[in-house]
């Protein structure tokens, strides 16, 4: 079988870096989509049911929607990951933890959005 997939640009921009992401299982490991990391993410987001990991909470769904990993945004918050991820599972934050992470999202590569 192998070799017998040839990679294509992301089907929803055309970025020629991409993932194959098996959207029937793998089952059929030949009917791929062809989504660049972006897309990728984005179709767990909204697809929790492809996916065996974490519920999607609201602290998720903003984490997908903005690129980031869970590493990440644990860095930028100077939040241990281990503990963001039992927030990020729903476990209410303590209010400074919130503060963070709410400006680790908004924070892009350049540096802090004002």
């Amino acid at each position: 079988m192998r070799g017998a997939l040839v990679r294509q640009p992301c089907e929803v921009c055309g970025d020629p870096k991409v993932d194959a992401h098996h959207h029937n299982g793998y089952d059929n490991p030949l009917d791929v989509r062809w989504l660049c990391q972006v897309h990728h993410r984005q179709v767990h987001a909204y697809d929790v049911s492809s996916m065996n990991t974490a519920p999607l909470t609201p602290l998720r769904q903003l984490r997908l929607a903005a690129g980031l990993s869970l590493s990440e945004v644990a860095r930028r918050a100077k939040i241990n990951k281990g503990r963001l991820s039992i927030i990020e599972r729903g476990v209410p934050p303590t209010d400074e933890e919130a503060a963070r992470i709410l400006s680790a999202l908004r924070q892009t590569d350049a540096g802090p959005t004002r």
